[in-house]
């Protein structure tokens, strides 16, 4: 079983796990809000990881990368069937949900993220053809 798990410094990761209910329904994921409350980030970790089975694929959204939340992530790359993702956007995590495969090829995930990287555009040097039915 895929689980997916969104990590943030904040509260950015409840925002992503809210809107994607928004545009997907309800989805096996997980969030992590780092830094706003008492516990700490690797209590926070290991309580969510203590359900997931050895067999269950992990894929892991992290706000920055380099980040002290994705850092807290780095010792679970060798973990077999995980996938880090560092700087998430809506679309890379809209992309991996859409996906029914049981377990996702580095390949696969080096292609989605490519195509999300697209979504971040300067849409001020950007061609936008408006029209007035648009507006």
């Amino acid at each position: 079983m895929r689980k997916i798990i969104i990590a943030s410094h904040g509260k950015l990761a409840e925002g992503f796990v809210s809107t994607v209910k928004f545009f997907a329904g309800e989805q096996n994921i997980s969030f992590i809000c780092a830094y706003v409350d008492n516990r700490s980030l690797e209590d926070k970790i290991t309580s969510i990881l203590n359900d997931i089975k050895a067999d269950d694929e992990l894929i892991v959204f992290t706000d920055l990368l380099g980040g002290s939340v994705n850092r807290a992530f780095l010792s679970y790359l060798n973990r077999e069937h995980t996938h880090i993702i560092a700087g998430a956007n809506l679309a890379v995590i809209l992309e991996i949900i859409s996906k029914q495969e049981q377990y996702l090829t580095q390949k696969e995930v080096e292609d989605i993220v490519v195509e999300a990287q697209k979504q971040l555009v300067y849409m001020n040097c950007y061609e936008v053809l408006v029209s007035e039915d648009d507006e």
